[in-house]
């Protein structure tokens, strides 16, 4: 009989779901969420990239990153750039404080990230991304 609780696809979700609840609470006191930190972080590395592609970056839809970048433009953490040429396409930056909020987020992920794999080798790592990629490949 079937049981959830033994499904890896389950037990990966929801272990996913607590493991950016916890990152979330510790970057709670930049007043900062976990998916701000991950635009930020994106545009970070991609200079003039557009809300289409961090949407993608993200795995999200174009309308959430609109909203998600509205709020990050208003707390002055990102501008957004009109291109002459298509007025429809915006290209994404970090202002100078979203860089500043960045280097501090990306320290607690950072800790965050020793924190979840102590104890754990770099073989025990190895082996569960590959699993990870095994489980993908073998449901496409």
């Amino acid at each position: 009989m079937f049981d959830l609780n033994d499904c890896a696809a389950f037990i990966t979700n929801k272990t996913s779901k607590m493991l950016s609840e916890r990152l979330e609470a510790r970057m709670a006191v930049y007043h900062v969420t976990r998916t701000q930190w991950l635009a930020m972080y994106f545009i970070s590395r991609t200079p003039g990239m557009t809300q289409n592609e961090l949407a993608e970056s993200l795995g999200t839809k174009g309308s959430t990153v609109v909203s998600l970048l509205d709020r990050m433009e208003r707390d002055g953490l990102i501008t957004r750039t009109t291109v002459a040429e298509d007025r429809r396409v915006r290209h994404l930056a970090l202002t100078d404080n979203g860089k500043k909020v960045l280097v501090k987020l990306t320290a607690v992920a950072e800790k965050f990230k020793e924190d979840a794999i102590r104890n754990l080798s770099e073989k025990d790592l190895d082996i569960f991304k590959s699993v990870l990629e095994t489980m993908i490949k073998n449901t496409d």
